[in-house]
């Protein structure tokens, strides 16, 4: 249900941006362009510096001690 919310919201914004001026749609058009180049290009920046999808975490509650061993958080 919230997918659909956003895109309904996301419809009438930019319907409403054509009804009401030319120039906020075609600053629309410009923010979606924008949005998906910042996101793609932040996404590949966190994976390159080791923020990305990493296989080492631990999963919540679990902490190493100064040889290694594994200690469960109670």
């Amino acid at each position: 249900m919230g997918d659909f919310r956003r895109g309904l919201f996301f419809a009438i914004i930019l319907i409403g941006s054509v009804h009401l001026a030319y120039h906020y749609a075609v600053d629309g058009y410009a923010a979606i362009i924008a949005t998906a180049i910042i996101w793609i290009v932040a996404g590949r920046a966190a994976r390159l510096i080791g923020h990305g999808d990493r296989q080492d975490r631990q999963p919540a509650g679990e902490t190493t001690d100064r040889i290694g061993a594994t200690v469960t958080g109670g």
